[in-house]
């Protein structure tokens, strides 16, 4: 093999020998002059031109690269953050009600309570036939609802004429503590539900059924 330099200088030769015969063709033998080794620089101009170009894209698709992760990484934390809303977003729009529209808030819930509890126990009790879908979408519906009520047991709602007892307020930590049984019982009947089998959601069923007498006894006016 040729040196690279000596490589260069053949390639040059041979590109002014081509360019002549091309004139000769056209019968422009008066045409452009060209230099000796305009060949070789012509190359050597050429292999620069192709490593400048080189560490330009290079540097271009590494600042792209770094670009697309960050973005990437801000993505992810803007959608963690509006998928997980601040507690105080909850109880703001709670006080932003009014008393008298906090306890209506709350007895829509506490109904919703009801129906959804009252399908599944007509199931339970062999009063209705057991439809496993059907007592499932009830069991959604009292897990996804079953901690929403209690933030409309505002202070300003106390003495708004209600079902609520006193105790609700006198007995913070208590009526917490009931309402932390119920919406766990409600979870545990939700996943029982997944099984599709009645026996699986007796007892749950049953737990519920507890959580919620218990608080009632305390806390519920009849």
């Amino acid at each position: 093999m040729h040196p690279p330099q000596r490589a260069c200088f053949i390639f040059g030769i041979g590109q002014q020998q081509a360019v002549g015969k091309a004139r000769r063709r056209n019968g422009n033998e008066a045409g452009l002059p060209y230099p000796q080794n305009s060949g070789r620089k012509a190359v050597i101009t050429t292999n620069h031109s192709k490593d400048t170009t080189m560490k330009k894209t290079v540097l271009i698709l590494g600042t792209l690269a770094a670009l697309s992760l960050l973005a990437a990484c801000g993505g992810q934390n803007s959608s963690a953050a509006s998928a997980a809303p601040a507690p105080e977003t909850a109880q703001a729009a709670a006080s932003a009600l009014s008393p008298e529209e906090a306890v209506k808030e709350r007895e829509k819930l506490m109904k919703s309570f009801k129906e959804d509890v009252g399908t599944m126990g007509k199931m339970v009790k062999g009063e209705t036939p057991y439809d496993a879908a059907a007592f499932q979408a009830a069991a959604d519906s009292l897990a996804a609802n079953a901690d929403k009520p209690w933030e409309h047991y505002t202070p300003e709602s106390a003495n708004e004429e209600s079902e609520a007892k006193p105790e609700v307020w006198s007995k913070p930590d208590e009526f917490k503590q009931a309402v932390e049984t119920f919406t766990t019982a409600a979870a545990a009947l939700k996943t029982a539900a997944a099984s599709g089998k009645l026996d699986d959601v007796k007892k749950p069923f049953g737990e519920v059924g507890r959580s919620c007498k218990a608080c009632h006894d305390t806390f519920r006016a009849d």
